[in-house]
């Protein structure tokens, strides 16, 4: 029940900071608004309703995909499918990334994923198992993607180079 209602807190604040960020755009334009020094500062700084939105969905496409790779990585590693159970791991580990420790960010988040699984009652091996295998999936995919970001801008500068010859 306490998982549970922990998990109900971090949705309220995600709808919360939702609602402030959709609503930023028309207060900051708000001449009542702009008469104090936090709206003019405010103003230059927000983003349009379309870029929040376009944010959003990206966001949300990235949570719904770690949510699942989460779930199905604790069915195959004898955890057991608990979609629960993957949205606490996430929300700890994001919790964890959120310490201000600067190179062990990536042992912190670790750590609170892995006693967040503890914690639900998951034997202590198959926790830290599941989270340093996210972990090290995380790092690969990091990785995979940047080097597939650099090829690919390389191909686009070799094509642009090309074109001007």
């Amino acid at each position: 029940m306490g998982v549970r209602a922990g998990l109900a807190l971090v949705a309220a604040a995600g709808v919360a900071s939702a609602a402030v960020i959709l609503a930023l755009p028309r207060l900051a334009a708000s001449r009542r608004v702009l008469r104090f020094r936090l709206g003019r500062w405010l103003s230059p700084r927000t983003s349009s309703r379309r870029a929040a939105s376009e944010a959003w969905a990206l966001v949300s496409a990235c949570w719904l995909v770690r949510v699942v790779v989460v779930f199905l990585l604790l069915g195959a590693l004898g955890v057991g499918y608990s979609f629960p159970l993957a949205l606490l791991f996430l929300c700890a580990g994001a919790a964890g990334a959120a310490l201000p420790v600067g190179p062990a960010g990536a042992a912190a988040q670790v750590g609170a994923s892995g006693a967040a699984l503890i914690a639900a009652g998951v034997e202590p091996s198959q926790a830290l198992a599941v989270a340093l295998s996210v972990a090290a999936l995380g790092i690969i995919t990091g990785g995979a993607i940047f080097l597939f970001a650099v090829a690919w801008r390389t191909g686009l500068s070799l094509v642009a180079a090309r074109a001007a010859a």
